[in-house]
């Protein structure tokens, strides 16, 4: 909430801390608070770097790790697969 007034609903600083955020839901095991967080995070790095900067490799990994360890493996092969294609640009 914080940042989101400091810095606006689209900015990168709110990206990065909806991705520490959802870092710790995910230690906590709360997979669905970290998924979904990681999905805001993503729609404004896409908005704001555009959908192949090797930046967003790093989000999308990251959900794709939530979705594994959620046992969601359809979703975290498809995820895991768009990374690769990202870093491999």
């Amino acid at each position: 909430k914080i940042e989101e007034e400091m810095y606006g609903l689209e900015s990168h600083e709110l990206a990065l801390g909806l991705q520490n955020l959802s870092e710790t839901y995910n230690q906590e095991g709360k997979d669905d608070k970290s998924r979904a967080l990681l999905s805001r995070s993503l729609v404004i790095e896409e908005r704001f770097y555009g959908k192949q900067h090797p930046y967003l490799a790093m989000t999308i990994g990251a959900m794709a790790n939530v979705c594994y360890a959620s046992q969601d493996l359809v979703a975290a092969a498809e995820l895991y697969s768009r990374s690769l294609d990202i870093v491999k640009r």
